[in-house]
Parts: C-alpha cells; sequence; structure tokens
C-alpha cells in the first residue's frame, strides 16, 4: 500500500479566498469580484464586443466539382463539401441580416407609434387643463381693462350697511 507523498487537504471555510480554484460558478464570480474590489482605483477590464463574421466573396466559377454524384474522386467530394458548406453560411448570413433589419424596422415602428400617442395624450391633458384654468378665470367678473372687480355681495350684506 503506497501513500501520496503530498499532505492531506486541510478543512478550509466554504467560499474562502484562500482556495486557489473555484469549486464552482459561485466561487468563480466570488473570486472575480474579490480581484476586481482589491484595488478599486484600477480600471475592470471590459472585453470588446463580438464581431460580425466576415465572409469572403463566393467564387466566380467552381472547376470541375462533381459532387457526390458517380465518377466523383474522393478529393472532390470534400471541395464540393466545403463548398456547399460556405454557401449555405452565406445564405444563413444574409438570413440573419434580413431578420435583424425586420426587427430593427418593427421596433422603431412600435416606438414611433409609442411616441406618438404619448405626444396626443400629452396634448389632451394640455388641452385640458387650459380649459380648466379658463373656466376658472371666466368665473370671476373682469371689467374692460381686464381688472378683476369685487365679488358680488349678498342681500343681507348689503343691507346690513
Amino acid at each position: 500500500m503506497s501513500h501520496s507523498p503530498s499532505p492531506a487537504p486541510t478543512a478550509t471555510l466554504e467560499g474562502s479566498s484562500s482556495t486557489r480554484h473555484a469549486r464552482n460558478a459561485l466561487d468563480k464570480q466570488r473570486q472575480q469580484l474579490e480581484r476586481l474590489l482589491k484595488d478599486p482605483a484600477k480600471p475592470a477590464p471590459i472585453p470588446p464586443p463580438p464581431k460580425d463574421k466576415a465572409q469572403r466573396p463566393p467564387r466566380d466559377m467552381m472547376k470541375n466539382v462533381q459532387g457526390s454524384s458517380a465518377g466523383a474522386g474522393s478529393g472532390e467530394f470534400h471541395v464540393y463539401k466545403a463548398s456547399r458548406r460556405r454557401e449555405y453560411e452565406r445564405l444563413k448570413a444574409i438570413n440573419d441580416i434580413s431578420q435583424k433589419e425586420t426587427v430593427r424596422h418593427d421596433f422603431e415602428e412600435r416606438k414611433r407609434q409609442r411616441e406618438e400617442e404619448a405626444q396626443a395624450k400629452t396634448e389632451r391633458n394640455r388641452a385640458r387643463r387650459q380649459k380648466k384654468k379658463q373656466r376658472a378665470k371666466g368665473a370671476k367678473p373682469a371689467d374692460a381693462e381686464g381688472k378683476l372687480l369685487a365679488p358680488a355681495r349678498s342681500k343681507s350684506l348689503r343691507n346690513a350697511e
């Protein structure tokens, strides 16, 4: 029976920073946060966004490619498969671009419609406020010069004088 030359692992607290390797996703995230917060003055690395895959234009003419039909040698089949794969990737990229454009266009249309509805609602509310203001202003009599007159007294107050 052979024993391992390395010492037995010591019991450590769960999630302590003394562990070298992350045991699970939570530990990995905790270690990343500790590393970031160790020096707050140091800027955090922000990875660049993924780049769109640039595809080369399709070839003008494929020479002597017979595909998987009879008479094709072993080399031509792989050329045919690679050509077919590139063409499918190109068509998929065109469809993806078209779909993204459609989604963006639909979003812009919905956004424009929501803004128009909000603008119409704001106009209605503004008109209602102005109408209410005019009614409040119109309830008080004004003379020709625009000065407000004293409110009319009731009969009981006039008789008392």
